[in-house]
């Protein structure tokens, strides 16, 4: 089921260049309802919210965020630059405990594996002695660890969906990567489709030895590839759940 979608190759860990958008540090709980919402209900600021939590990654401009209204609900329109780069929001959340995650997105023309995807951090304290480039400029002085990172893809074919792609480790303590093909093909282009994934049943097939009950969510975002044409992608109701 592993396979090679794209030369292109990028790993969070090892981008050299962050940008924080606020200093203050301050993560997304889950709420009473078992529900953490990535963008946020707030009708003031639809979608983003407030800006302490989120984070730019990598080149500020690779990623152009802009707040629509799609059938009278909050969505947001991500196009792609050439640059590579994140936008990454911290969040509190046990694996467990939250492990679905849901979300509408609607992908435009452009190349067979979209250059945009949602990424998803893990920690595993027991795992994790030693923090990642990425997480050490990020959180300053006292960050989470965070041991792996799950990128959603759209893959250039419908049947390539639930292909899990693990990266190469050419370091023993280098940050563990796959990718996941949620859904793809030309022919699902420009339509809206509603996503419900069971991390924990991903997380469990691609590292089957990690402990869950000990891994925690610490980071839910949209990451970019670059693109030498600009893509479009829409989201609304990013969120975690239990």
């Amino acid at each position: 089921m592993m396979s090679i979608l794209s030369k292109t190759r990028w790993n969070l860990s090892l981008i050299p260049f962050i940008l924080l958008l606020a200093c203050e540090k301050t993560d997304t709980t889950v709420g009473l309802d078992g529900v953490l919402a990535v963008f946020s209900p707030n009708p003031a600021n639809a979608v983003l919210g407030g800006t302490s939590n989120w984070v730019f990654v990598g080149n500020k401009s690779a990623l152009d965020l802009r707040s629509i209204d799609e059938s009278r609900t909050p969505a947001l329109e991500v196009w792609s630059t050439q640059s590579r780069g994140a936008a990454i929001r911290r969040v509190n959340a046990r694996l467990l405990a939250t492990p679905f995650l849901t979300w509408r997105w609607s992908v435009g023309e452009g190349e067979p594996q979209h250059p945009i995807r949602i990424v998803i951090g893990f920690s595993n304290k027991a795992e994790t002695e030693k923090k990642g480039m990425l997480s050490r400029v990020i959180w300053g002085n006292n960050p989470p660890s965070y041991s792996r990172t799950l990128s959603l893809i759209w893959g250039g074919s419908a049947l390539l969906r639930g292909s899990l792609i693990r990266e190469r480790l050419s370091q023993p303590n280098k940050i563990k990567t796959v990718r996941y093909v949620v859904r793809g093909g030309e022919e699902n282009r420009d339509k809206w489709w509603l996503e419900n994934l069971d991390l924990s049943r991903i997380y469990s097939i691609a590292w089957p030895d990690s402990d869950m009950a000990k891994t925690r969510i610490v980071f839910v975002g949209l990451s970019s590839t670059g693109s030498k044409i600009p893509e479009r992608m829409r989201i609304m109701a990013l969120r975690l759940s239990r």
